[in-house]
């Protein structure tokens, strides 16, 4: 009699009675964070128009002042001047975050018995969040021309390693520049974003040329610092090229321009106040001397030294923190006494405290991913504000927001897209009412 051999059923035969097991949460692998963006409210009273935006200011006394003897006619009191008054400009730049589904996707997830998530109506969700995350990243790193970080090292051509990976999007294109105004070297797209390691992962091969050093550069931006603005025959100005971030408000320079009046109108007027960090780590001594100039620049009673908050990159969140890591005994060694650490006097002492600071010198403390990491900022919102043209929300034509492409011949593809817009810009109107420290070092191993 034949041997009855044959194959046994096995996992993979039974695979097609076997019901899968899912778990019915989705987690986002990337940030999602808008902290400062979100500390900038709309205000009603600035929604404006194409036209450009006054940013008035005093900028200095023009009355004289001496001594004088009031005894008859020959001695004169002079004729005085009057207060010097200017104006900034200002206009709202546009954005867009645009996304699209197909058809199958949306009919496949439309109800629990098909998907855990509707991504047809979650799309919609993770993109305005993604949407003002982008914008975030902007209003923390740009100095107005949209750069939103540099290349440090090109490691193969579709990899490179970046000052702060934090403000880049997997899916979306950059611009690589060799500087402002000069070479468009072309563009990258990003596959993925190692936002540990602050590494750029390229769906293909970056343009030939790229180098450490080359700014990265919003999609759409014309990679220079200003562009000039005419919005009818009569006006012309020269303002921001793309979205001010907190480098363009809060920015130390001899030259250029603030808001299109040259620096050198008024020389060492329209500058905040500014420590050169010097590559060494951020002390308290360095946010003493920040308060010390800010009291210089607008008296020592000034409100500005207690109304500002600072914002801050994990890093020099963790420099600051370093500086508490001590024992009572005012060092941490090998040889610290340990008898008493701990409830039951046989727990090694914890030097480490649960949750992270919320502030810093005694001010709230906004800690932002996406801020340069070598610069603290010290921002007075009392006059930083926001202008809009058009509000954060979705592209319309007539109430339609969702709107169908189409296919090379010409027909309706089964596919969807829809529009995140909004036409905005950020000004201030007191340079001298906020501070900042930038070039420190990043702590060891960060």
């Amino acid at each position: 009699m034949p041997a009855l051999d044959g194959s046994p059923l096995n996992s993979a035969a039974a695979i097609g009675v076997e019901m899968e097991k899912l778990r019915d949460t989705v987690y986002p692998q990337f940030n999602q964070d808008d902290t400062l963006m979100s500390r900038l409210p709309v205000r009603n009273d600035l929604k404006v128009s194409a036209r450009l935006v006054r940013i008035p200011l005093l900028v200095q006394p023009g009355a004289t002042f001496g001594q004088f003897v009031p005894d008859g006619t020959t001695n004169s009191m002079g004729t005085g001047g009057g207060s010097i008054y200017d104006e900034g400009v200002a206009t709202p730049v546009y954005f867009v975050q645009s996304c699209q589904v197909t058809k199958e996707a949306e009919w496949a997830t439309n109800s629990t018995e098909k998907a855990i998530t509707d991504v047809f109506k979650e799309e919609f969700k993770t993109n305005l969040r993604q949407f003002r995350t982008n914008l975030e990243a902007l209003v923390a790193s740009s100095d107005g021309s949209g750069t939103l970080g540099t290349i440090v090292t090109v490691t193969s051509s579709t990899q490179y390693t970046v000052s702060n990976a934090q403000g880049f999007q997997a899916g979306c294109t950059y611009q690589d520049w060799s500087a402002l105004g000069g070479t468009n070297r072309g563009t990258i797209n990003v596959l993925t974003v190692d936002l540990i390691n602050n590494i750029l992962y390229l769906s293909s091969a970056g343009p030939a040329g790229a180098a450490a050093n080359d700014l990265l550069i919003v999609a759409g931006a014309p990679g220079t610092a200003t562009t000039t603005y005419t919005p009818d025959r009569y006006t012309s100005a020269s303002i921001a090229a793309s979205l001010n971030g907190t480098p363009a408000l809060n920015q130390f320079s001899s030259s250029g321009t603030w808001f299109g009046i040259p620096r050198l109108t008024y020389p060492g007027v329209l500058n905040p106040a500014y420590v050169n960090g010097g590559s060494g780590a951020l002390t308290p001594q360095t946010i003493q001397l920040l308060e010390s100039l800010l009291q210089r620049a607008n008296g020592a009673e000034a409100e500005e030294i207690d109304e500002f908050v600072v914002m801050a990159n994990v890093d020099q969140v963790t420099q600051w923190e370093q500086l508490g890591l001590f024992t009572t005994s005012g060092i941490a060694t090998a040889f610290t006494n340990q008898s008493k650490a701990g409830e039951g006097g046989d727990t090694r002492p914890d030097y480490l405290n649960k949750n992270r600071i919320k502030t810093l010198a005694g001010h709230e403390l906004i800690t932002n991913i996406k801020a340069i990491r070598t610069r603290v900022d010290l921002i007075n919102f009392k006059y930083w504000f926001r202008v809009e043209t058009k509000p954060a929300s979705l592209y319309d034509v007539d109430g339609v927001t969702v709107f169908p492409l189409y296919g090379s011949d010409g027909g309706v593809a089964p596919t969807q897209a829809f529009y995140f817009v909004t036409g905005m810009q950020l000004a201030q109107n007191k340079p001298r009412g906020s501070a900042y420290v930038d070039t420190l070092s990043v702590p060891t191993g960060f």
